[in-house]
């Protein structure tokens, strides 16, 4: 469908909600997958958030998941609007995916970040679905990769519950401020503590024994930073939970709680021509926050004069002590290409020129694959631990390429991240699949950028 096109779509759209349902905003015909008929307006989720008759219609849907608004006052997205997350109950109530919505963080436009600038930022994210609760839908399908409900598309956490954590405080859920800064809302980690305390109390999440944490990019670093204060959050509530029922002294009920970050292994680099950028806006957007006091305990007690490096999970990876396995590429693109800031690819990439042979741009686009290895190294190298780590250019795996065959680690081995995911979550042997080809050699994904 073209801009005009769409441009009146939504015009007539939004028309029809003001004057009632038309014709045109039937599910009729329209029942098939979200991505292949999205044909209703921008500001749909789903069918079911703009088509009157999508229950009666189309039957419903397994994938999708109520929105629950949070009643802490505390648990505040960046413009004030309550925190909320998304809950769907999965067939077996002993197992839960939580995952946590990635989508940057608050950043100064200029590569010198300010506090006015990284504020500013702030200001803006809080005008959109990643600042504000305001727009979100009341519910939400989730019918891709590892959030799928259909077993076909997802083999591993099909039977799952879901509870998905939208993103809105643009922190990885680590601001920390009890008032406000400039009129906004640094309430990240309050957002993620009354998350968990709500679902305790309010769905069958109370009854799990494994929880997978999962997210992407920003809430894959979210994982990273936060899996064991959440593991604790959870045994402590659960153990609470025991005394009340009086099970204390009769082994009670325990809770495992395991990490699966997508693509939130990022590193403490400068750019290419030796520029601290990225990690600068990172340190800006932690002090705004008053980020740093929600950042890995252990890391925080190593590093008391230098809390900035426990942004970086490559100086704690050692320290984490929930179980982990770390789904990333090892050319990830958000690293080359803001990270790194490279102008050019090594090879064909669209949009970007070659890289001179023999060139600094180059050389530092082949050295991100050991510098992946060698900073999550202490991590995954501990017993129970694991790694898929591909040699293509991707930034985010478990949507897109979860059961994708052409996203296999070595190519064409047979394991792709699902399949990796599932031995790994059985706890047989151990899972350590690190592409030993530079790009492009694994061939069948060799040519995304």
């Amino acid at each position: 469908m073209g801009a005009a096109g769409m441009s009146l779509r939504v015009v007539s759209a939004l028309l029809a909600t003001a004057a009632g349902h038309a014709a045109d905003d039937s599910c009729v015909g329209h029942c098939g997958s979200w991505a292949q008929d999205c044909w209703c307006n921008d500001g749909c989720e789903a069918h079911h958030d703009c088509c009157h008759d999508y229950e009666a219609v189309c039957g419903g849907s397994s994938s999708a998941a109520d929105l629950i608004k949070l009643d802490d006052s505390t648990a505040r997205c960046l413009d004030g609007s309550a925190g909320a997350y998304y809950w769907r109950e999965g067939k077996d109530p002993s197992l839960v995916l939580v995952f946590m919505e990635g989508g940057g963080w608050c950043y100064d436009p200029a590569n010198y970040p300010t506090q006015e600038g990284t504020i500013s930022d702030c200001r803006s994210r809080s005008q959109t679905s990643l600042g504000s609760s305001r727009s979100w839908a009341s519910k939400r399908s989730f019918d891709e990769g590892m959030l799928a409900s259909d077993v076909s598309t997802n083999p591993v956490f099909h039977n799952y519950s879901l509870l998905y954590m939208p993103y809105c405080d643009g922190t990885s859920f680590a601001g920390n401020v009890s008032g406000t800064v400039s009129g906004l809302f640094f309430r990240g980690l309050q957002i993620l503590e009354a998350t968990f305390v709500h679902a305790m109390q309010h769905t069958s999440f109370a009854r799990a024994s494994r929880v997978v944490l999962s997210g992407g990019s920003a809430g894959g670093t979210a994982v990273l930073w936060h899996a064991d204060r959440i593991a604790r959050l959870l045994t402590t509530r659960r153990q609470l939970g025991d005394v009340e029922r009086g099970k204390r002294g009769r082994g009670g009920s325990s809770v495992e709680v395991l990490a699966l970050p997508d693509a939130g292994f990022f590193l403490d680099l400068p750019t290419w021509q030796g520029v601290d950028v990225w990690p600068a806006q990172m340190r800006s957007m932690a002090s705004v926050s008053n980020s740093y006091s929600s950042l890995h305990a252990g890391c925080l007690a190593k590093y008391a004069a230098e809390p900035e490096r426990c942004l970086f999970p490559q100086y704690y990876a050692e320290l984490i002590e929930t179980r982990t396995m770390l789904v990333q590429s090892l050319y990830d693109s958000s690293e080359l290409w803001y990270t790194l800031m490279l102008d050019c690819c090594a090879g064909p990439c669209s949009g970007y020129p070659t890289c001179k042979s023999g060139g600094t741009e180059r050389s530092q686009m082949f050295a991100l694959r050991q510098q992946h290895i060698d900073a999550w190294r202490p991590l995954v190298n501990r017993s129970g631990n694991g790694v898929w780590a591909i040699a293509c250019i991707e930034h985010t795996l478990t949507s897109a390429h979860w059961t994708d065959p052409l996203w296999e680690t070595p190519a064409r081995s047979g394991n792709t991240i699902a399949a990796a995911v599932r031995r790994w979550l059985d706890g047989g042997a151990e899972v350590r699949l690190e592409d030993s080809v530079e790009w492009p050699a694994n061939q069948p994904c060799s040519s995304a950028d």
